[in-house]
């Protein structure tokens, strides 16, 4: 769950986000744009992250920081696996 959420968009289904659940707010936009995204704040709790990209799009390997392995490709869909923080640094 990252900025907006199925269950944060539509007021018509029976699906809600308890309010003490945790999930930490994400910076507006990150969702479609990666570079948005705080990974000093956000990036340890998630444990895995599916990420589109378009062809001509750089992979998000080439940001600076990004705690996350890539364990499966089908583009344009890649899916990325948090790093033990041993492995980060």
């Amino acid at each position: 769950m990252i900025s907006f959420s199925f269950p944060e968009l539509f007021w018509n289904i029976p699906v809600r986000v308890h309010e003490n659940a945790g999930i930490p707010r994400s910076n507006v936009g990150a969702e479609w744009q990666v570079r948005l995204f705080d990974y000093d704040e956000l990036g340890n709790f998630y444990g895995h992250m599916l990420v589109r990209m378009r062809a001509d799009q750089r992979g998000v390997e080439s940001l600076a920081k990004f705690p996350y392995e890539r364990i499966y490709s089908n583009p344009p869909w890649e899916l990325y696996r948090h790093l033990a923080e041993e492995a980060v640094e």
